[in-house]
């Protein structure tokens, strides 16, 4: 590996990790506990694959996700490339050796200086001279091959333990904090059960490789690889078919135990790692001595006591999480396995069986197949779909990042996570933090954890700002254009008074396409009667857009019309009354009616108010009220024998068509007036008493009385006055 690609790869994991933890967070549950604005609920991964509008629909298929491989490879800066494409059986050990030494000691500096290793023993050393001295001198000794020679072979190895890749042959920690033995600046990267390496080059100790892998070099543990025969032997290891393999979709598996085959026993299999499925023609009867019922029977790569390769057959229980093949990439699949390492430990470079944050990027996705930079840098230079959004506000951050699918992975300078979703304007990701500020208070999480982008780093800027890059892996980095989509006819609308929004069905190249996954609906002109719009615009993995129109027409709708009230007094003005106007028992707004009143309606009589419905809808319906005459009051009412006389105030008030022609007397022995009543009919509308005769002596009379005029073939009556009583003598 070159030196620049060594300090780059732990510049990149240093950034990842330059907060202190110190204190307990908040958001204590009575089983866990989570960061603010977390709940238990979003901690399972079914509560966020349901926001997506196809939680199980194929986001790429196998041969996308083998196109953006190939894409990633041939990218700059991915740190990728292609291992069966090596055929360099030689090489010069001797210049190797100069090659190693120089990259060593440029590393030795760095270390010192950019990422702080600079204590032995736990005891700080001062000057650079005196750690290269006592502490990076004999590292630098020990990249050294003593077997050196001007031709020698390229070994080709198999990793046969989980294992990572160091900056020096050692296993000494090199701490930034001798007080934090969870934290090495030695580790690189881990490296899995079964991934391939190329081996140039041992420790003078001979107990290292300077080894590559498809994506980062370093020092590896020769205990952890087994040494193949030859190119084609180590080729057919590990470079079988997607339909012959056995994936880990989980964050660790363990074989089970075993006396009998302790070479395939207990062995740890971490997420991503990809086994080739043993041919039932390979095997029968019993395997690590016993039969294979409920297991899958697999080729596990063993290093023999002399180092060298073989494939033996193993044993995975059906229990537990592998998928025969790389998964299907969905969101329901893919939010499964971002949560199967919540609350695992932080790993810088690999160590503590962990991982930390673009090395759980990596392992999520190595389970579909897809085959991701190792870190940040290598991450973000990827030829996926991508937004920049350094220089963008907080605001066009978040409309961008709203839209992404699950599993997009969100950038910043050392730190890589995946997106979730949101929950009304807060943003959820999920990643492996080292450390964090919540509530101005520095964090130690150095876990898997879930948190919103608008919590804080140390220097004060939330993790939203400090976003400078959106990105979606599966899909590729140019978008397909979506303006040659085909949409379906949509068929004519009635008018509601309100927008109508047709959901047509689109297609390309014949396939299905989906709205919310595929692309987004907008409406143009899609209230009134007329010709609407529809826009389809590509979302995610699509660009560009198409339009299709519909026609709205108008409706006739049943129409109720209801008045406030269908009698009105005379005041000698015009009487309007306020109307409620209802289609299909929905009460409208004035603007979808247009009412028209009579004329003359401030005379006595009945009249009609018609309503017609507008805006796209017809329609109409008509309802009536009265106009009645103005009534009078009892002024005085005296008693005398067998009688009483009833005098009222005259209605001076002049009608149009005429004057009141007189009035109604009703009287009664009961306040109902259901007992001996009486009506008088009193003509003339000049007369303001009359006398009632012929009564019954000594008897409680109840009175009132009220005024008519007939027009129009029609008497109308006004309301009645108050009542008054009187007794006879």
């Amino acid at each position: 590996m070159k030196t620049r690609q060594l300090i780059s790869s732990r510049i990149l994991f240093l950034l990842a990790a330059i907060l202190a933890l110190t204190v307990i967070p908040q958001g204590i549950s009575a089983a866990t506990m989570y960061l603010p604005d977390v709940t238990a609920a979003m901690a399972k991964p079914a509560y966020w694959s349901a926001k997506e509008p196809a939680p199980d629909e194929v986001l790429a298929t196998p041969e996308e996700i083998r196109e953006i491989n190939q894409a990633i490879i041939a990218g700059k800066g991915t740190g990728a490339w292609d291992m069966s494409t090596w055929s360099k059986d030689t090489y010069n050990g001797i210049e190797r050796n100069a090659s190693l030494k120089k990259a060593a000691e440029s590393d030795a500096s760095y270390t010192y200086s950019g990422l702080g290793a600079k204590y032995k023993d736990g005891v700080k050393l001062t000057t650079y001279a005196e750690a290269l001295e006592k502490l990076y001198q004999p590292l630098i000794d020990n990249c050294q091959d003593p077997d050196a020679a001007a031709s020698m072979p390229t070994l080709y190895a198999i990793c046969t333990t989980r294992t990572t890749l160091r900056s020096f042959p050692t296993d000494q920690p090199l701490p930034d904090d001798p007080s934090d033995p969870d934290f090495d600046t030695l580790y690189l990267t881990a490296v899995s059960v079964g991934e391939p390496l190329i081996l140039r080059g041992k420790s003078a100790d001979g107990k290292y490789y300077s080894a590559n892998t498809s994506y980062l070099g370093g020092w590896v543990p020769a205990k952890d690889v087994a040494i193949c025969s030859d190119r084609a032997e180590w080729l057919a290891a590990w470079n079988f078919s997607d339909d012959q393999s056995l994936v880990v979709t989980t964050d660790k598996i363990y074989t089970e135990d075993s006396n009998y085959a302790p070479e395939t026993a207990n062995r740890l299999l971490t997420m991503g790692v990809r086994l080739q499925l043993a041919d039932r023609a390979d095997w029968a009867g019993k395997i690590s001595n016993r039969y294979a019922y409920n297991n899958y029977v697999v080729w596990m790569p063993v290093r023999l006591d002399d180092g060298s390769f073989k494939n033996q057959l193993a044993l995975i229980s059906e229990h537990c999480d592998v998928n025969e093949g790389y998964l299907p990439l969905t969101a329901a699949n893919l939010s499964k396995v971002m949560f199967s390492q919540l609350g695992n430990a932080y790993g810088w470079g690999g160590m503590l069986t962990s991982q930390d944050c673009s090395g759980y990027v990596r392992d999520v996705y190595r389970c579909f197949g897809l085959q991701l930079g190792r870190n940040t840098t290598h991450q973000n230079a990827q030829p996926v779909r991508k937004w920049t959004l350094t220089g963008m506000s907080d605001e066009e951050k978040a409309a961008i990042i709203k839209e992404l699918p699950l599993g997009s992975e969100l950038l910043f300078s050392g730190h890589a996570m995946l997106y979730l979703g949101h929950e009304g304007d807060k943003l959820y990701v999920i990643s492996s933090v080292s450390n964090l500020v919540s509530d101005g208070i520095k964090l130690r999480v150095r876990g898997a954890v879930i948190n919103t982008l608008d919590i804080t780093r140390a220097n004060g800027k939330s993790w939203l700002t400090s976003l400078d890059t959106a990105e979606i892996p599966f899909y590729a980095e140019k978008a397909e254009s979506i303006s040659g989509a085909k949409v379906a006819a949509i068929s004519d609308a009635a008018y509601t008074g309100e927008a109508i929004t047709p959901k047509p069905a689109v297609t390309l190249e014949g396939k299905t396409l989906l709205e919310g996954l595929d692309y987004t609906l907008s409406y143009k002109n899609n209230t009134a009667v007329g010709t609407a719009t529809v826009t389809i615009t590509g979302c995610r993995k699509y660009t560009g857009s198409v339009n299709a129109s519909f026609r709205i027409k108008s409706s006739e709708k049943p129409v109720e019309l209801t008045l406030a009230q269908t009698d009105y007094t005379y005041t000698g003005t015009a009487i309007t009354p306020a109307v409620t106007v209802k289609a299909n028992g929905k009460v409208l707004d004035a603007s979808s009616y247009t009412v028209t009143m009579p004329a003359g309606r401030r005379n006595v009589g009945t009249y009609t108010v018609t309503v017609a419905l507008k805006n796209g809808y017809s329609g109409s319906a008509s309802a009536s009220f009265n106009v009645l005459p103005k009534g009078t009051t009892i002024k005085k009412i005296t008693k005398g024998k067998q009688s009483f006389t009833v005098k009222w105030k005259k209605c001076k008030t002049k009608m149009s068509i005429s004057r009141i022609a007189g009035y109604q007397l009703q009287y009664a022995t009961n306040k109902k007036f259901t007992t001996g009543m009486e009506i008088v009919k009193i003509k003339k509308y000049s007369k303001t008493s009359k006398k009632i005769k012929q009564l019954r002596s000594k008897k409680k009379y109840y009175v009132r009385i009220r005024t008519y005029l007939k027009t129009g073939g029609k008497t109308y009556y006004s309301a009645w006055s108050k009542t008054k009583t009187v007794k006879t003598k």
